[in-house]
């Protein structure tokens, strides 16, 4: 904050302490504390998950782990593929495929299959995102699209200080709310830290999370656990120009 804003503060919370005749002390306490509280906002970095912290869909390959582990769930696999054709097909929107792909949970134990599979998966984690290599000082914010029952436990090892993810049941399986992906990051954001300070962007996909790149004052592309800065603003215009290009030649075609 500039030295003629805080002394312009100080000046109308005084007079405002005399036309009310507070003591001066208050004034003066009243005024530190604002600026205080104006000056100190919550620094954060921003992590994706998936393809991003680990090497893989976590969704995706716990859906896999639990049909080879929980061979019973195997009776909704016919309908699941036909689910998937339809999504991969276009025909099927991948919020509505998210509504009904993990129905499967109602079917097991969903705490104690996710703690297992954790158990098993947990070393698949990149080095990056462990805790011991994180900066301290700033709070750590989990971004995923992946459903909160599978990344919570996730993000409760490795001392995240907040999660957010697609909300699901955790006794059926369905979607809650939206599929916390693209412009539902930052609404999401913004619901729990609306006046955080984001300095770091970690991600690998700069198309699908550039809502949230957009937020940061440093931008990482992962890619298999290498970290590589960005300038977010260069590298997306870049992107959409040689999108719009392939579209136009496609067009032409």
């Amino acid at each position: 904050m500039r030295k003629g804003a805080i002394a312009f503060k100080e000046l109308w919370i005084s007079s405002f302490g005399a036309k009310l005749k507070l003591p001066l002390s208050f004034s003066k306490r009243v005024c530190y504390n604002h600026i205080v509280m104006e000056q100190e906002k919550t620094k954060i970095d921003i992590y994706d998950f998936d393809k991003t912290a680990i090497p893989y869909d976590s969704a995706l390959h716990y859906w896999f782990w639990s049909m080879a582990h929980c061979p019973w769930t195997l009776i909704l696999l016919p309908f699941q593929l036909f689910w998937g054709f339809l999504m991969v097909t276009k025909i099927l929107p991948v919020p509505i495929f998210k509504k009904i792909a993990f129905n499967f949970v109602s079917l097991i134990n969903t705490e104690k299959t996710v703690k297992k599979y954790w158990d098993k998966h947990e070393k698949d984690i990149y080095d990056f995102f462990k805790p011991e290599n994180r900066d301290p000082s700033h709070k750590s914010v989990l971004i995923s699209a992946s459903p909160d029952f599978l990344i919570e436990e996730i993000a409760r090892r490795m001392k995240i200080d907040y999660c957010i993810a697609s909300p699901h049941s955790r006794k059926n399986g369905h979607l809650l709310g939206k599929v916390c992906r693209k412009e539902e990051k930052v609404r999401r954001l913004n619901e729990i830290l609306p006046d955080a300070e984001v300095e770091n962007v970690y991600s690998d996909s700069l198309d699908h999370d550039r809502y949230i790149f957009a937020l940061g004052k440093h931008c990482y592309l992962a890619n298999k656990g290498e970290l590589k800065e960005i300038d977010f603003e260069k590298e997306i215009k870049a992107y959409d120009e040689a999108k719009s290009e392939k579209k136009a030649k496609k067009k032409a075609k």
